[in-house]
């Protein structure tokens, strides 16, 4: 009987160490799967191609040029409540003639949101210390893991989205959204139409400004 109960809890202690190696290699398979689609999602060629048109736009398009004085921006004169049927004219002109003012205003509330907040502030500087060490590496090595190509930038993405959850990143792009567009369409609305602005209400708005540099 003693021979019997060696022999069955060795076989249950196999029958548990090959449970955890099977269960082991499945979690490594679907990490390596989910690192290696990650890596590819990013790196894709129509999500390239959106980053660098965005790219694109943000250096060619003419910052300071474009950016409105504050009397004209803020000047109490300036603003009136919307005639009925003039709302949409005045939101679409004024999104397009105020667009360097209304990103400036977004910018400079998600920086104030971030160095308010001393554990996002230093998080998003580690991460970005991250990124730069691994782009300084062909072969980044975490644990048992050897990346490289997809797998690196999949396993970067990846953790960088998780530290950014964690450090309530998507808290402060909530707060700066949900401000801004409060703010942002209130302007829009109750500012009159600027006088450079009359000639081109007949024509098609680009609500991203992008032909009013001149304006």
């Amino acid at each position: 009987h003693s021979q019997t109960a060696i022999r069955f809890r060795l076989n249950m202690a196999s029958e548990s160490t090959d449970i955890g190696s099977t269960a082991g290699n499945m979690i490594s398979g679907t990490i390596n799967t989910a690192m290696e689609t990650t890596g590819q999602i990013a790196t894709n060629k129509s999500v390239i191609s959106r980053l660098t048109n965005s790219l694109k736009f943000i250096q060619e398009r003419k910052w300071m040029q474009t950016c409105r004085g504050i009397p004209e921006f803020v000047s109490p004169t300036e603003f009136s409540r919307p005639p009925a049927g003039e709302l949409w004219k005045r939101l679409s002109a004024n999104t397009t003639y105020f667009f360097t003012n209304y990103v400036a205003f977004s910018v400079l509330i998600f920086s104030f949101t971030i160095l308010t907040d001393p554990w996002l502030f230093f998080g998003c500087l580690g991460i970005g210390y991250l990124w730069y060490i691994a782009s300084k590496q062909q072969t980044l090595k975490i644990g048992k893991f050897q990346l490289e190509g997809n797998k690196k930038f999949g396993a970067l993405c990846i953790l960088t989205v998780i530290l950014l959850l964690l450090l309530g990143f998507h808290e402060t792009i909530f707060i700066t959204v949900a401000i801004s567009g409060v703010i942002v369409f209130a302007h829009a609305v109750f500012h009159k139409v600027p006088d450079s602005m009359n000639e081109l209400i007949d024509e098609d708005v680009i609500l991203l400004g992008s032909n009013l540099d001149n304006v």
